[in-house]
């Protein structure tokens, strides 16, 4: 079952400043996670808080799940900048 993804203004506003390719393969990566498709070395958990990690490259996604329909992506950059 595929949990509904909401995004967060910080994360729509940086994935559309992307490039095309770079938004496309970060979105076919949040759908995957939705669909409980992703590869387990690209998640983990963050120490200290209720919220995931997914890695796209050299970008971070950083997402928490409400309950277990819902995914909430917080925000998206590059691996330096995400955690501050």
């Amino acid at each position: 079952m595929m949990k509904q993804v909401t995004l967060s203004k910080d994360a729509m506003k940086y994935l559309a400043r992307l490039p095309r390719n770079s938004g496309q393969k970060i979105v076919r990566a949040i759908k995957c996670v939705a669909a409980g498709k992703v590869e387990p070395y690209k998640i983990k958990k963050l120490s200290g808080r209720n919220q995931w990690r997914l890695r796209v490259g050299r970008q971070r996604v950083i997402y928490e799940l409400e309950n277990e329909t819902k995914l909430l992506v917080l925000k998206i950059g590059p691996r330096g900048d995400v955690y501050k």
